[in-house]
């Protein structure tokens, strides 16, 4: 069911957030990354390359080398030719190397997980994005750790495509990555909020059977009025807000 008013901190129990999008405005940085590679080749990204990207992506959520995996699928699609997955993965690397060092939180997100913390709720991330993308993060973004430590926040409760792979689970939009970050913080899912931006991130949250709640961000504007419509006729709450500042204590 749609709820017109923001959630409320102490009605859940734990909060498990998606990533990419949500608390962080890493968005264009993924999607700059990507389709630049692909006008690199002379071919032009097609219109809907978000959901072109996260259905790929959740077609290789077992896959070895997952991103790797990825780039194949673009040059299969995009008919580009003579590089390995693996060898643009490496080209790839140093950019978004570079881009994730200026990485910032989503407007009121950093206080909004340093007042979650400090009233002592339960925390983990169940995100898409791979380890890597966290390491070049504690390596560069000083300022960012700054505002709010993840490692701290989170107490390295942080799922990502590697721990789903090595773990069997497969990736959104199923709610099995949400499903185990409740399992991890020993939370029933009914006591759960999850917290998202997609509309595969949404589809995970709701087949986890979990209360939603969806952060506007630029690049899934396309889908939120569908979201909307869906919230409309599932049975738990979702709830929809402009930022992280809404949520009510």
């Amino acid at each position: 069911m749609k709820i017109d008013t923001p959630p409320i901190v102490y009605d859940y129990s734990a909060f498990l957030l998606d990533w990419d999008g949500t608390p962080v405005d890493s968005m264009p940085i993924w999607n700059e990354l990507y389709t630049g590679y692909i006008r690199s080749k002379g071919r032009v990204p097609h219109e809907n390359f978000q959901q072109e990207k996260d259905d790929i992506l959740h077609s290789l959520a077992k896959a070895d080398n997952v991103f790797a995996r990825l780039y194949d699928e673009l040059h299969r699609i995009y008919d580009i030719k003579g590089i390995s997955g693996e060898e643009a993965l490496a080209e790839s690397t140093l950019v978004s190397e570079e881009k994730l060092r200026t990485l910032q939180y989503k407007p009121n997100a950093a206080k909004f997980l340093r007042d979650v913390k400090a009233l002592g709720m339960k925390m983990a991330v169940v995100t898409t994005g791979d380890n890597a993308s966290f390491d070049a993060i504690r390596r560069g973004n000083f300022k960012m750790r700054a505002e709010a430590d993840f490692d701290q926040i989170f107490e390295g409760r942080i799922i990502t495509s590697d721990i789903c792979k090595s773990l069997g689970i497969q990736g959104k939009p199923s709610g099995d990555p949400y499903r185990y970050g409740a399992r991890l913080l020993n939370i029933a899912p009914k006591d759960c909020l999850v917290f998202e931006d997609s509309m595969n991130g949404a589809k995970a949250g709701w087949d986890a059977g979990m209360d939603m709640c969806i952060v506007r961000d630029s690049y899934s504007d396309k889908d939120r009025e569908e979201m909307k419509y869906i919230a409309k006729h599932v049975p738990t709450k979702t709830y929809f807000i402009e930022d992280l500042g809404e949520v009510r204590y």
